[in-house]
């Protein structure tokens, strides 16, 4: 008898509930963003000159020259760029005139290894190519004096920048010299090195060697070599016109058609460094809410008379803590997306898309795209407050 009446008390409970609006006794959550290293992705990287593949020949024959070089996979990112800059300034001696046509990274370094001298041209390919074997992204740059367009021979220098995720920009290195810029401890690209030179300010720039050694006569005699070619930069992109050369204007005024007196084809010039100092290898995510379309049903169902009554049953038709996030990089050679959740350890993600619950406080999602090298772009914070 008890039994029975424990049930029936239990019933009418239920049904009582059932008749209340389905607002009635739910709390409101809120969501709100604390914090977010979300990126605007550039879709720039499409211009580089990149293998299409780290699996190619050309990329293993010349990881097969320089398996000693790549020994050392533990390495941190900087560390290894500088490895590698150091590694090719020591295995290639300079010769101005000796420039080769068509040879490739690793043929240059066996002829270097018979004696042969090559020009800041040979230097520069062997370090982007021996940086992209790598999964590391770099670019030769040509040097250009203001008088490149009727100039004499030897207007023109060449070197190379790499995209580093360690201080997430473009870094100046000279193979040929053996050194990098650097100013307060953080390493300058060309563009940064222009900027001091007319700010009045490049006496404050250090050339460092790749070894990490400091020399005041190296610093004196390179900036009297360098100073003489920050009239404009270039370097080759790609484009459905084919190969383009994309010139960019530093301390000269009338953008060159020719090169040394030189007619100059598939010329493109462009004043916004915006164009030429792009990101790499950013993640971002894009967000959804699980129960979208669920929310407006129950908005569209419901009935209210006052503004007053809107927020009363607003947690009829809140989203709630479920959230669905869409990934999205800008990384060449990209192979996965890893997140870490909270302080939990970094997670490999099978697809680009994260279902997130959120529990009530805040809720930490970190995100960052991860190339066939095993190279790990910059970490994206997402940051939610659930209340």
């Amino acid at each position: 008898m008890f039994h029975r009446l424990r049930l029936f008390a239990f019933s009418l409970c239920l049904s009582l509930v059932m008749s209340l609006p389905a607002w009635a006794g739910e709390t409101l959550r809120k969501i709100s963003f604390i914090d977010t290293g979300n990126y605007l992705l550039s879709q720039q990287y499409a211009y580089l000159l990149l293998p299409q593949s780290l699996r190619g020949q050309d990329v293993l024959a010349l990881r097969d020259y320089a398996h000693k070089l790549l020994a050392d996979a533990s390495a941190d990112e900087w560390s290894r760029i500088l490895r590698t800059a150091n590694w090719v300034h020591q295995h290639i001696q300079h010769d101005s005139f000796n420039q080769t046509i068509g040879a490739s990274s690793l043929q240059i370094l066996q002829r270097a290894q018979q004696g042969e001298r090559f020009s800041c041209v040979e230097y520069a390919k062997v370090l982007r190519d021996s940086l992209t074997m790598q999964g590391i992204v770099a670019r030769s740059i040509g040097l250009q004096s203001t008088s490149i367009a009727y100039g004499t021979l030897g207007s023109s220098h060449v070197a190379d920048e790499v995209w580093s995720d360690t201080y997430a920009k473009w870094v100046l290195l000279d193979a040929q010299f053996g050194v990098y810029p650097s100013r307060h401890k953080q390493p300058l690209n060309l563009h940064e090195l222009y900027q001091l030179q007319r700010q009045g300010k490049i006496n404050e720039v250090r050339f460092v060697g790749f070894d990490g050694r400091a020399d005041k006569k190296r610093d004196s005699e390179y900036l009297r070599f360098i100073r003489n070619y920050l009239g404009f930069m270039s370097f080759r992109i790609s484009s459905d016109k084919g190969t383009l050369n994309l010139v960019y204007p530093l301390a000269g005024k009338n953008l060159p058609l020719t090169f040394q007196g030189l007619p100059k084809n598939q010329q493109l010039f462009t004043r916004n460094p915006q164009d030429v100092y792009f990101p790499l290898n950013q993640a971002h995510a894009v967000f959804h809410f699980a129960h979208y379309e669920q929310s407006y049903q129950q908005f569209a169902q419901a009935e209210f008379k006052d503004e007053s009554e809107y927020l009363k049953q607003m947690a009829k038709f809140a989203p709630g803590g479920q959230v669905v996030v869409e990934l999205d990089q800008n990384m060449p050679w990209f192979d996965h997306f890893e997140i870490r959740r909270e302080n939990a350890n970094w997670q490999k993600l099978a697809a680009n898309r994260v279902d997130w619950s959120l529990h009530l406080g805040t809720n930490r999602l970190q995100i960052r795209a991860v190339n066939s090298s095993g190279i790990k772009g910059p970490i994206s914070l997402l940051e939610l407050l659930y209340q």
